[in-house]
């Protein structure tokens, strides 16, 4: 599931499935040193929470803070959570209405904590 816009370092960890504490100070401080300024990018994470099995403290840490900030901060209206912004997250965290990682879940908690605002159905999802 190689993406072809995205960065080789983005590629290989997709390839071999696993995300080392190396990798994640390349993301952090490399490719994403400005935050993760669109969707696209904001996919290139979301897949390789999807893909690769092991997880470091280093990734969980940087994919909860990266999405958070991405979706909270970086779409309008930002600060808050709308419809679209809940349902879109919703679905790239979740299958069969269970979020599929440990991360995932920490990742819709902090957004619910980090909005000024976000619609009732994203709270009551996290509840579930």
């Amino acid at each position: 599931m190689l993406k072809p816009s995205a960065p080789e370092a983005f590629n290989t960890m997709l390839t071999t499935g696993r995300i080392g504490e190396e990798d994640v100070l390349a993301l952090r401080e490399g490719v994403f040193a400005d935050g993760i300024g669109s969707r696209d990018e904001a996919e290139w994470i979301l897949a390789l929470e999807d893909v690769c099995e092991a997880e470091t403290p280093e990734w969980s840490q940087f994919y909860v803070e990266a999405v958070t900030d991405h979706v909270v901060n970086r779409i309008e209206p930002e600060g808050s959570m709308t419809d679209e912004k809940a349902r879109w997250l919703v679905d790239r965290i979740s299958a069969g209405g269970i979020v599929k990682t440990p991360a995932g879940l920490e990742l819709l908690l902090r957004v619910l904590e980090s909005a000024t605002s976000s619609p009732s159905s994203l709270a009551g999802f996290a509840l579930q």
